[in-house]
């Protein structure tokens, strides 16, 4: 009987606790999740308002209702005030500014925004910088090949000139270089005909120290530019007057020729039919550049400013025709004087034309 009695006892207790706990789990539903009072904000952190207390609404933040917990209305759960989520700059990846969490760049590898390994910002892997894998400059720059070796400049004073002519082997380095549009677009009026810098007399191997031929003004001017230096023109740099001919304070060609005026030829003042390759020499072709050492002059170092090869200079009139100076191995004794002057067209090119370049210091 008292056993009966007591095990209904706890059966009614056990039953009212568990109503109990029933409604306790109903009343903290209640609180926490069915809030639509003003002023809290709902757990999303948009700041809106749907429940009906002021208290457990779950966004960590009933002053701005950002659902953070910061304080700062962003949402984004780093205390920061920049709303970016991530406690630092404002970007977005916690370090550098630049949305990758890396360089600063963009890219998250090299800092030059593409991603490419290469470090020039166009993303075709040259590391030239201009998109293409071309080259738009001088030599020793990227894609455009090395730097030949020699001539060796000569110093007239205020100016360098090549000690020899441009040979195969240094012409070809330029000639296997290609070149971006840009390169083209900056030769001077005349060569916008150009697309290509290969000599119209250019064999597969090309003998390597013969003087170049077979190549145009421009071929000659652009070789220069790309090499550093200028084809040779004006004392000072620029081209020269081409009524200035026989003035050796304009001409850096005449000048270097003569000796500053003084000599007819670079040798001398007579003329020697067997110091230079001329007709009367006797080679009838091209001879090594520098190979003839009676061929000196005006200043000493300088190889072959008569015959060989005529040479272009920088000197061209309004009709697109351009000075070329020193004569050639089919020259006689007066067409290889320092003053002979011949004009022919700038994109004229011939088996005995060359050329040399100067430098303005």
């Amino acid at each position: 009987m008292h056993s009966l009695f007591r095990n209904s006892i706890l059966i009614l207790l056990g039953s009212g606790l568990a109503l109990a706990a029933c409604n306790d789990d109903v009343s903290e539903a209640t609180g926490s999740g069915s809030e639509t009072a003003t002023g809290t904000g709902d757990g999303d952190g948009d700041g809106q308002e749907t429940s009906t207390t002021t208290q457990g609404d779950g966004d960590g933040d009933p002053a701005t209702g950002d659902g953070d917990g910061d304080m700062t209305g962003d949402g984004d759960g780093d205390g920061d005030m920049t709303g970016d989520g991530d406690g630092d700059t404002g970007d977005g990846d916690g370090d550098t500014g630049d949305g990758d969490g890396d360089t600063g760049d963009g890219d998250g590898d090299t800092g030059d925004g593409d991603g490419d390994m290469t470090g020039d910002g166009d993303g075709d892997m040259t590391g030239d910088g201009d998109g293409d894998g071309v080259c738009s400059g001088g030599c020793g720059t990227p894609n455009c090949g090395a730097c030949p070796e020699g001539p060796e400049p000569v110093d007239v004073g205020g100016y360098t000139i090549d000690s020899t002519e441009i040979s195969n082997a240094q012409y070809g380095q330029f000639v296997d270089v290609g070149f971006n549009q840009s390169f083209y677009d900056a030769l001077p009026a005349g060569c916008e005909f150009k697309d290509d810098f290969t000599p119209s007399v250019w064999p597969v191997d090309p003998p390597p120290d013969l003087p170049v031929v077979g190549v145009d003004w421009c071929d000659a001017y652009a070789y220069c530019e790309w090499a550093g230096k200028e084809l040779c023109g004006a004392i000072g740099g620029g081209p020269a007057d081409v009524g200035d001919v026989g003035d050796w304070n304009a001409s850096q060609w005449f000048r270097a020729c003569t000796q500053s005026g003084i000599k007819e030829y670079p040798y001398g003042v007579l003329y020697d039919s067997d110091a230079c390759n001329t007709i009367d020499a006797g080679f009838e072709q091209r001879t090594d550049v520098g190979s003839l050492p009676d061929c000196e002059g005006g200043y000493p170092g300088i190889y072959d400013m008569s015959g060989n090869v005529w040479e272009w200079t920088n000197a061209c009139n309004d009709q697109d025709d351009c000075r070329r100076r020193g004569g050639s191995y089919f020259s006689d004794a007066n067409t290889t004087r320092c003053f002979i002057d011949s004009l022919r067209a700038r994109d004229f090119r011939n088996n005995n034309q060359g050329f040399r370049c100067c430098e303005t210091l």
